[in-house]
């Protein structure tokens, strides 16, 4: 675990700075349009500028595609116009100008965020403790902003402390591309390949789930699971949003400080999730996130009953915890099955996101109802809706993902020891037979030239008695 930690330093680095970039940006734009406008107004700029993040998300695939020149042009534009935001947001000139940058900074950070999620996926994702990993990232994104807003009373030093966490953001995820392509068809680069030893124990089952980048899983059968389990974190989003919306209620109101000690409940049940998750490769992570929703589902209850906001707070982060470490870890390492990895990573945030944007109207509305009846009807319809696609997406079937990964890596093993093939030889074969792209995106992605790859694939076809591609695909598939 310790290695772990060591050799992708850089990754969770990255991590924990954005999470501290955008909530602490989310907590200094909510505080500053407090003095402008009522609490019910704040929660639904909120959501306006989390629909934003969330556009920038889904942005950040085709963004990655572009020719190195324009991304890096972009990049600066988009630095000076996040430093600027921040001093817009500093300065108050006026509230329609506030809501315009904050729509623009948060859409920006969104296609940042967007390539931190994809480097840390290709990078972690062929970890037994990379659950962990994740929550240890956002619990340091957390313990920094309590640490900021602790130190950081006045709104210069809390906007000088923003400004410094995305310039250190910005320069850690230079050194986490630096050596590699940012492309959404290509992989971090820059590290060792894979030894044969390591081959061989992905090959022979020791860490299936991501055998050679995760490329052996059929791509339809990986689309089918993403789109299960964004339905299924769009639903329990619902939940949470809701929660967070009367958590930012108060704090907009003044009954509560949502940075405040409680707010370390956070961090500590991130790291908690990410161990309980990696039990057995991932075994029972969708169980455990189930039981976790009993808890979110009071902590909805105890917030809107007479007295119990601050229960429901300290409920609502042990609760939250577990929840952005499930749907963070869980897309990061499908991402790499998928055939657009750059815009699968980070779609967790981007459906929780979406969601915020997409239900903050209503839930307000609902909230200010002040009907305990009315919200526990709602609370147990979602309830049954997540147990309906839980059982529906195959989600409670603790061994089949398992079981499935395993044949795979089984067959793919014997296929390579029954012709003979290098372990190099063997990431050849996964990689040009999971889908039709053209070789030289292939060789990118290996970070090889396209004349080596061509010399894999014709020993390839020597070993294996075929002379084509899709005559190589047909004979390893069956």
């Amino acid at each position: 675990m310790t290695a772990s930690l060591k050799t992708h330093a850089w990754e969770l680095m990255a991590l924990a700075l954005f999470y501290f970039v955008f909530l602490g940006g989310e907590y200094f734009f909510d505080a500053t349009l407090a003095g402008f406008m009522s609490p019910a107004d704040v929660v639904l700029n909120q959501g306006m500028i989390l629909g934003a993040s969330a556009a920038g998300f889904c942005c950040f695939e085709p963004f990655s595609r572009t020719p190195r020149r324009v991304r890096l042009g972009c990049s600066i534009v988009s630095m000076v116009v996040g430093f600027g935001g921040i001093a817009v947001l500093f300065a108050q000139p006026s509230l329609l100008l506030m809501q315009v940058i904050g729509v623009i900074c948060f859409y920006l950070l969104g296609v940042l965020g967007g390539a931190v999620h994809w480097a840390a996926s290709r990078k972690i994702a062929g970890f037994d403790h990379a659950a962990l990993l994740v929550g240890i990232a956002y619990a340091a994104g957390i313990a920094m902003q309590f640490v900021a807003n602790a130190a950081f009373s006045d709104r210069l030093a809390a906007s000088i402390a923003l400004a410094v966490g995305a310039a250190a953001l910005l320069v850690v995820c230079r050194r986490c591309f630096a050596g590699g392509r940012c492309d959404g068809a290509t992989r971090v680069s820059g590290g060792p390949m894979p030894n044969e030893r390591d081959v061989r124990d992905k090959l022979s089952g020791k860490n299936v789930s991501n055998a050679l980048g995760a490329r052996a899983t059929c791509p339809s059968a990986s689309l089918r699971g993403a789109l299960w389990l964004s339905v299924i974190v769009a639903l329990v989003s619902l939940m949470f949003v809701t929660l967070d919306n009367i958590v930012t209620l108060a704090d907009a109101g003044g009954d509560l400080d949502v940075g405040s000690w409680p707010r370390l409940l956070l961090a500590i049940s991130a790291i908690a999730a990410g161990a309980l998750f990696d039990i057995r490769q991932r075994r029972y992570m969708n169980f455990i996130m189930f039981c976790v929703l009993l808890l979110s589902t009071i902590a909805i209850l105890a917030a809107e009953t007479s007295g119990g906001l601050f229960c429901g707070l300290v409920l609502f982060y042990l609760a939250s915890g577990f929840f952005v470490t499930y749907f963070t870890a869980s897309f990061m390492l499908m991402a790499p099955k998928t055939r657009r990895p750059a815009l699968w990573a980070g779609m967790g945030r981007a459906i929780n996101n979406i969601c915020a944007f997409a239900i903050t109207g209503p839930s307000l509305a609902l909230i200010q109802t002040g009907s305990i009846v009315l919200m526990i009807a709602v609370c147990i319809v979602l309830f049954v809706a997540i147990i309906v696609v839980f059982f529906a997406s195959g989600a409670f079937r603790l061994d089949a993902a398992l079981e499935e990964e395993a044949r795979s890596a089984v067959d793919l093993g014997a296929f390579v020891e029954e012709y003979g093939l290098t372990p190099r030889e063997a990431e050849v074969l996964v990689l040009v037979t999971a889908d039709e792209r053209a070789l030289k995106e292939i060789a990118s992605e290996m970070d090889i030239s396209l004349r080596m790859l061509q010399k894999h694939l014709t020993s390839i076809y020597k070993k294996t008695d075929t002379q084509t591609r899709a005559g190589l695909t047909k004979k390893f598939l069956t």
